[in-house]
């Protein structure tokens, strides 16, 4: 999650806390209507339901149970998330005796490589037909051949 998307989530917790207070607090001022005490339920899930997913959310980013003892986003937890994530980064590779650091150029070795792996032969498709018959036994000697497919008399 970038910054943007992460600093507009803890705005709109700010914002949906603070309508539940300004419902709370017209509800403790004044008579408690019924439409105000289900836009106080509404609110409170819809918070609720948005910080589980915050949770959620950083317990699979950082891969650890911490969240299941109750515990916050704190310094630490974050500070080791970014860790993990600096760390599972491929900054650079050396490949045919030098080091590519740059996205394409890394990407660029690992497709040859792989083509290279999986591309053994590079024939025609006349010569792997016959790549593949190479390995079959003849069990049917040419004169057996000819006396098969001559015509029926």
């Amino acid at each position: 999650m970038d910054k943007g998307k992460q600093s507009s989530r803890q705005n709109n917790f700010k914002e949906m806390e603070e309508k539940l207070s300004l419902i709370q607090g017209q509800m403790e001022s004044t008579l408690v209507k019924e439409a105000d005490f289900r836009k106080e339920t509404e609110i409170f899930k819809t918070l609720h339901t948005n910080l589980r997913r915050e949770e959620e959310y950083w317990r699979l980013k950082s891969k650890n149970n911490w969240l299941k003892a109750g515990d916050r986003n704190t310094k630490l937890f974050h500070k080791q998330s970014k860790f993990r994530e600096s760390k599972n980064n491929i900054t650079h590779i050396n490949h045919a005796e030098e080091t590519i650091e740059t996205f394409e150029k890394i990407k660029g070795a690992s497709v040859g490589n792989y083509e290279k792996l999986y591309t053994r032969y590079h024939t025609s498709d006349l010569d792997i037909k016959y790549l593949f018959l190479e390995g079959i036994l003849v069990m049917v000697m040419e004169e057996m051949n000819s006396a098969l497919i001559s015509p029926l008399r």
